[in-house]
């Protein structure tokens, strides 16, 4: 794990990017996308570990955010319903939102996003980004700035609309896709400079995203009190939220890189990105809603899904999970495709070869 903010990221100059006789110019927070020949440069070896994963600290913040959040479904599932909280007032709401679960819930949501950071980490030295504090905090107002947004604008299209539900899953992609980028895409045009960094671009996008997935974690486990969906989505929703920086890191990182080498925010590289996500968030919530169809009725939303038949809580609390990982992966690979181009010159010996940059002319004048 790099040491936070300490801005140290290799100097200006010709670097090795793992291909044998090549090397690259970087530009001290970006590769150009100029390469050039040096017979001196030979290629980088890699061992590759099978489970050398269990020995990295991000595997088990992920596992110890999983555990916790399933261990708060609990608690929630002996909980009263949101009916009922209501109809007991002011107070019995605060005790439910401050409820030891409600804190562990949230704690395990965060411990995840914090595992996924330390992934990012060990390939981007995302730790290294100038004024890391800084990037993190506008990355936090982002992502409520989202999750406020978001929670208006679909809370408020199926009642008032009437739109299907499963319609309404699909417009997720768009809405979340693209409020997620908002702030960080005006903050480029007139926040501070060092936001235009690539590397700040993603820890600011990966930020707002996490944020945004906090929040939509805790909602859902929060929407299936006093029912034991609450365990289901206390131990799927974690794994399912890291969805929300996969993809919209999938636009960020062409996004920074393209409007770095061109100097201009509007790229069709960027669109393209930015399209994917939505895509794949949209593909992601319509099938998603389908999975556990013979345990809900049409129409209902995730906190309505009755689970008291033991096969459907147990093969919805296996399933749900897989389902999220499955999609995880998917999205993690796609986002590495594009992603691999940003990691800096000190980062390459340590990385797989499939995360060392290509020095794709995206975006070279």
């Amino acid at each position: 794990m790099t040491k936070h903010g300490d801005n140290s990221l290799a100097q200006q100059g010709w670097y090795s990017y793992g291909q044998q006789g090549r090397e690259a110019l970087w530009t001290e927070t970006y590769w150009s996308g100029q390469t050039r020949e040096n017979a001196a440069i030979t290629s980088l070896q890699w061992n590759k570990r099978l489970w050398g994963f269990l020995t990295h600290a991000w595997f088990w913040w992920l596992v110890a955010g999983t555990v916790l959040s399933t261990i708060s479904g609990v608690g929630i599932w002996h909980a009263k319903t949101a009916k009922e909280l209501e109809a007991e007032g002011r107070q019995a709401v605060f005790g439910f939102i401050f409820g030891w679960y409600s804190w562990a819930l949230l704690c395990g949501m965060l411990a995840t996003m914090v595992g996924f950071y330390l992934l990012l980490d060990r390939h981007w030295s995302l730790g290294k980004a100038q004024r890391w504090r800084g990037t993190l905090l506008w990355g936090i107002l982002a992502g409520v700035f989202a999750s406020a947004a978001a929670l208006t604008l679909e809370g408020y299209a199926e009642p008032v609309w009437h739109i299907p539900y499963w319609i309404d899953l699909a417009f997720a992609g768009p809405i979340e896709e693209t409020l997620k980028l908002m702030v960080p895409l005006l903050l480029w045009l007139v926040g501070p400079k060092y936001l235009r960094e690539p590397l700040n671009g993603v820890l600011l996008v990966f930020t707002s995203a996490a944020v945004f997935g906090i929040q939509e974690g805790v909602t859902y486990v929060w929407d299936a009190a006093g029912s034991e969906l609450a365990v289901v989505m206390g131990a799927a929703r974690p794994v399912s939220e890291l969805l929300h920086p996969s993809l919209t890191l999938i636009a960020a990182s062409l996004i920074w890189l393209v409007a770095a080498r061109t100097g201009r925010l509007f790229s069709w590289l960027g669109v393209l990105g930015w399209v994917i996500a939505m895509a794949l968030h949209s593909l992601h919530d319509t099938i998603g809603a389908n999975v556990h169809s013979s345990a809900t009725t049409a129409g209902d939303s995730a906190a309505n899904i009755g689970m008291s038949d033991p096969a459907v809580f147990w093969g919805t609390i296996i399933v749900l999970p897989l389902y999220a990982l499955l999609w995880l992966i998917v999205a993690f690979q796609v986002m590495r495709v594009f992603g691999r181009e940003l990691t800096p010159p000190d980062a390459i010996a340590h990385n797989p070869p499939r995360w060392r940059p290509l020095l794709r002319p995206w975006g070279v004048k």
